[in-house]
């Protein structure tokens, strides 16, 4: 890879770098994907089998471990999808830029309409 990039290049080590965020997005992914995976599995692992398997010593653990995750399940995931969003757009330099693009673009438009609503007021009575 690093033979395919110029040294004078700054466009392609910009490139690379974006490239290097990119796999490490990827690899965040697959984590949090993997994490939410592995609480699915246990949930319907303790459903199906571990449930029937326990012995009286054991249960309340697998049984606190299940009603815990299994509650938390979809909240889990959703966070995860925040989280994973939020590390995309900010990791990555193209999806920062056009963040601060949009942004930008937001916060001069609120402006333009507060201008645009204080001027539209009647005259204040003498």
């Amino acid at each position: 890879m690093m033979r395919m990039i110029d040294k004078d290049s700054t466009t392609q080590l910009s490139t690379f770098s974006d490239l290097r965020r990119a796999a490490f997005v990827c690899i965040f992914q697959a984590c949090l994907i993997s994490f939410h995976f592995v609480i699915a599995f246990y949930t319907s692992v303790y459903v199906a089998y571990i449930y029937y398997w326990i012995h009286d010593d054991t249960w309340k653990f697998y049984y606190d471990l299940y009603t815990f995750l299994d509650v938390l399940k979809y909240t889990i995931y959703q966070a995860f999808v925040i989280i994973d969003t939020t590390v995309t757009l900010l990791v990555l330099r193209t999806y920062r830029n056009a963040l601060k693009k949009v942004t930008k673009f937001l916060v001069e438009k609120l402006c333009l309409s507060i201008k645009i609503s204080d001027n539209n007021q009647p005259p204040a009575a003498p």
